[in-house]
């Protein structure tokens, strides 16, 4: 290709080219020796070719690597350079260097602080033999980390008796029933539970045991949409996780007396503490149990809750960071 840099310097562009006869005769122009002085306000003398792209060979541009990473190019494969989780395929960036997928959410902002709600993609089991996974990882609320599960209207899940789980991949803000891995089954794995205000809490202590209640988010045990107690519903229960607990919640009166009792039937799930823990009364929160949702405030430990908000509710889920 001819150097535009050298064309330049001996003819003037466009109308004035074509004027002057740039070329023509070499006694012509204004300097006498055939050429035209160049406005370099005209034309960008870089060469077409020089321009940086996503495919030259060579890290340039705001790249992190050779023609990956940055706002224009793919994102790039485990072993490059990177400077933030969003320029690695993995989202994982570790040091400066893409690593494997993340194995949830924790780790994503374990290694981004900075890490922005969003789509992530994340190996919950590692090299045990699932494949990698989309999901929608929340960074902002108590202390993020959080994984995408469902997503409940006010008027329940699809407006029927539907089950808080199922088979879906919970990745917009939108009716959805999803679900979690047995894999991300620990005793370290939390629970929040979120309106589409500003209210949320934590509940965490699972006894992460083939009863505990993860083990239905995990859908290794069946939720039934139906009202029986005795047909292997959960109901006025305190032993399958006997240790559960509320970790924290967002800036509302939430005093109680433990244990947590554990209702899950009617498609959902409903926490309650005494006094009257079975009644709206003792209710601390419940989510598309019965198509209804419910968070519930409480002045002190002996007192009767109310009423805090019955709008749509998110549930999420976080995994310990991996060690």
């Amino acid at each position: 290709m001819p150097d535009l840099r050298l064309l330049l310097s001996t003819c003037v562009v466009g109308v004035a080219a074509a004027a002057a006869g740039c070329g023509d005769d070499p006694a012509a122009g204004p300097d006498g020796g055939g050429h035209d002085p160049v406005d370099a306000r005209v034309v960008d003398a870089t060469p077409v070719d020089a321009m940086p792209t996503c495919a030259d060979g060579v890290q340039d541009g705001d790249e992190s690597d050779v023609d990956c990473g940055g706002a224009t190019c793919d994102a790039c494969a485990i072993g490059d350079a990177c400077a933030a989780a969003a320029d690695c395929a993995s989202s994982a960036c570790a040091g400066g260097v893409c690593e494997a997928h993340p194995r949830n959410c924790s780790d994503v902002l374990a290694a981004d602080a900075a890490a922005p709600d969003g789509l992530y993609t994340i190996d919950p089991d590692g090299d045990l033999g699932d494949d990698p996974v989309e999901v929608y990882c929340r960074m902002t609320d108590a202390g993020g980390g959080w994984q995408l599960v469902s997503y409940v209207p006010s008027s329940g899940l699809f407006g029927g008796p539907v089950a808080l789980f199922g088979a879906a991949t919970c990745t917009t803000f939108t009716a959805c029933a999803g679900h979690i891995l047995p894999s991300q089954v620990t005793t370290g794995t939390e629970l929040l539970i979120a309106d589409t205000d500003v209210n949320y809490l934590v509940v965490g202590s699972f006894s992460a045991t083939a009863d505990s209640a993860l083990r239905y988010a995990s859908l290794e045990k069946a939720l039934s949409t139906g009202s029986s107690c005795t047909l292997g519903d959960v109901c006025n229960d305190t032993t399958i996780d006997p240790d559960l607990r509320i970790v924290s919640h967002s800036a509302y009166p939430l005093d109680y007396t433990g244990p947590l009792v554990q209702w899950w039937r009617f498609g959902g799930w409903y926490v309650g503490a005494g006094p009257l823990a079975g009644d709206n009364t003792g209710n601390l929160f419940k989510i598309n149990y019965n198509q209804e949702n419910r968070l519930s405030q409480r002045d002190g430990a002996d007192t009767l809750s109310a009423m805090l908000s019955s709008l749509d509710e998110i549930l999420l889920v976080r995994v310990p960071p991996t060690p």
